[in-house]
């Protein structure tokens, strides 16, 4: 069965989102100066701010990554079977990894609280409950698949 235009184009989106990631993530370090300064009208980022900042934000990155990496895992089982024990594991980490973002943008709050950090720490908190719960949808789905197919 081949792929249906939106799924390539999810696809090549999703795989431009990875390499873009990957890009702002080996850059940060050196380009967040740049990255504020464009952004927000900084001039200067405040030492023990970008000491605290650059570890989140390469934590969080990796997690963004981590989630699209399993979110490409899979789109590319929809063209042949999606609902199989593979996408049910993906979802149910892709919840832990959000869950784990968000307990993160919580913590952060401790230390630097703003509304993007409270709407982030929200979001992320909601989209986890939302993998968790395609995950139980899609673990129903492969137990009647499987059922089905022993009964035929």
């Amino acid at each position: 069965m081949k792929l249906s235009l939106t799924a390539k184009l999810l696809k090549i989106s999703l795989y431009t989102i990875f390499v873009g990631g990957v890009i702002l993530l080996a850059t940060l370090p050196f380009m967040l100066e740049r990255y504020t300064s464009f952004l927000f009208r900084l001039d200067s980022l405040n030492p023990d701010y970008r000491g605290f900042i650059i570890p989140f934000l390469t934590v969080i990155g990796i997690i963004a990554l981590w989630i699209v990496a399993e979110l490409i895992g899979t789109v590319s089982t929809i063209s042949s079977d999606p609902f199989v024990s593979q996408n049910v594991f993906a979802l149910r980490r892709m919840g832990i990894a959000g869950l784990i973002a968000a307990l993160l943008f919580f913590a952060k709050c401790f230390y630097y609280i703003t509304p993007l950090t409270l709407a982030c720490g929200f979001l992320l908190l909601i989209c986890s409950m939302g993998a968790f719960t395609l995950s139980d949808l899609f673990r129903r789905a492969v137990a009647y698949k499987e059922e089905n197919e022993l009964t035929i």
